[in-house]
């Protein structure tokens, strides 16, 4: 797990204060829940999408808030991500060669494998604001708990300036 133990290099380098947690795999967020409890903090989501025009996007939301993304092609931020016509999962293979994870794995986290900057990442205002969340490290069976302000800056020393945008206005 060469980008694990890069993660928490990384981390580590930032200042970051974080926990990890073991925990049997999870897939999705009704898995995540079933866990609840054993892993302090809020639970989220993390989407990568893309555009009819191969953009790629990052969306890290709480894990229980509902997401229409036709509502999300048309709202507000979608200008400023620049997000053109409708959104879309993007394909596996995209997930692997610009975040370097695989389905069920993907973080915020993730963006230090694009080195070229071309997916942006999008984070959930709650989230942000957050003093104690849960994301893979990489994987997808630990958690990281790690504050939101935390993980801005180290998204910043990732060259991944996050947008900050409440989700739950669309």
């Amino acid at each position: 797990m060469r980008l694990e133990a890069l993660l928490y290099e990384r981390l580590r380098a930032s200042g970051a204060d974080y926990k990890c947690f073991e925990h049997a795999a999870v897939f999705t967020v009704e898995q995540s829940r079933a866990r609840a409890g054993s892993v302090p903090g809020l639970d989220i989501r993390n989407l990568f999408l893309r555009d009819r025009k191969r953009n790629f996007f990052l969306l890290c939301l709480p894990a229980l808030l509902a997401l229409d993304l036709k509502s999300l092609a048309r709202a507000s931020i979608a200008e400023k991500l620049g997000i053109m016509g409708r959104l879309s999962f993007a394909k596996l293979e995209d997930l692997q060669s610009k975040l370097g994870v695989t389905a069920g794995s993907v973080n915020p986290f993730a963006v230090m494998c694009d080195a070229r900057g071309e997916v942006k990442i999008v984070i959930d205002k709650n989230i942000a604001n957050c003093d104690c969340f849960n994301a893979h490290p990489m994987r997808n069976d630990r958690s990281i708990t790690i504050s939101g302000a935390e993980l801005l800056s180290f998204l910043a020393q990732e060259k991944h300036e996050a947008i900050v945008f409440n989700f739950a206005s669309i």
